[in-house]
């Protein structure tokens, strides 16, 4: 992964010594890495793997995924996401760029989704123009208690609170193409389908000219209900 970057031999051996003294730890079981990685060999087995949802999901919408939210690739999200780990996220952003490059262009819009963390919006950030990102289109509701966590709740009471909770802070958009709505992790689908509906009924946005992207996308907990 970062073993590509060209190295002199005394980087090379000084990269050598600060692994000696202060050695990168395995995403997957924890042991000691000697070499640029993020895995021993053993866990380096189940690598990460690239999505293959369909392009057009339940609810109609063009959608799109890097990968799946499994093994090595969740513990990179981890390690990412919660413990700022720069090199996993620099992974995560070549991995970005490469999936969005395709819908980048003078006529795409992508929206980042709210988030509580920073590791969305930086990741879009560093991904692509800067000219091309909307981070102020929506807001979340605030709640003083939330008992249950989202991925917890049944698919159609994850859609009940995210239709109470997702509010379109954003009058109008920019004319466009295409509107690419971005979120790090699809599950049910609740959050960006939400926003997309938002954009069709407040902002007229036809449908065709929607995208929902997602970094991960994780299989349903609960079967989908009727």
């Amino acid at each position: 992964m970062d073993s590509a970057i060209p190295q002199t031999p005394v980087s090379a051996a000084f990269g050598y010594m600060a692994r000696s003294l202060f050695p990168e730890l395995c995403l997957g079981c924890g042991g000691r890495l000697m070499r640029d990685d993020f895995f021993c060999a053993a866990c380096a087995a189940a690598t990460p793997v690239r999505a293959t949802a369909p392009d057009i999901g339940a609810h109609g919408f063009q959608q799109r995924f890097v990968l799946d939210y499994d093994g090595n690739a969740r513990k990179l999200l981890a390690a990412a996401k919660f413990s700022e780990r720069r090199r996993a996220l620099r992974f995560l952003i070549s991995a970005t760029t490469e999936n969005l490059t395709p819908l980048t262009g003078k006529d795409s819009i992508f929206i980042a989704l709210p988030s509580r963390r920073r590791f969305l919006h930086t990741l879009l950030k560093k991904s692509l123009p800067q000219q091309t990102i909307r981070t102020n289109v929506y807001r979340m509701k605030k709640r003083l208690f939330k008992k249950t966590a989202n991925k917890e709740l049944s698919e159609g009471e994850r859609f009940r609170r995210i239709r109470d909770d997702l509010l379109l802070r954003a009058r109008a958009l920019p004319d466009a193409e295409r509107y690419i709505l971005c979120d790090d992790v699809f599950t049910t689908g609740a959050t960006l389908t939400h926003a997309a509906h938002l954009l069709q009924t407040r902002l007229a946005i036809p449908k065709e000219k929607i995208t929902l992207w997602a970094l991960m996308v994780r299989p349903r907990k609960f079967a989908r209900e009727v």
